[in-house]
């Protein structure tokens, strides 16, 4: 069971620590802190960078604490 919940803590952090950085640095695909912004203000979060700076660091953050959590 710890074995199997060790497992999957590893693989969703992986997995938010990479999504976040395709949202504040463009690496793997991502458009980086410029699509973020222009996808905020698109649903109508104005200014749409200033709102992507802000929220972007989290996801890399909580894919850290996922794992760590180990």
């Amino acid at each position: 069971m710890k074995v199997g919940l060790a497992a999957l803590r590893i693989t969703v952090g992986g997995l938010f620590v990479g999504h976040g950085l395709q949202k504040l640095t463009g690496n793997f695909g991502g458009g980086g802190l410029t699509a973020t912004g222009e996808a905020f203000e698109s649903m109508g979060l104005r200014p749409g960078k200033a709102h992507a700076a802000a929220a972007a660091p989290a996801r890399p953050w909580e894919g850290r604490c996922w794992r760590a959590a180990c």
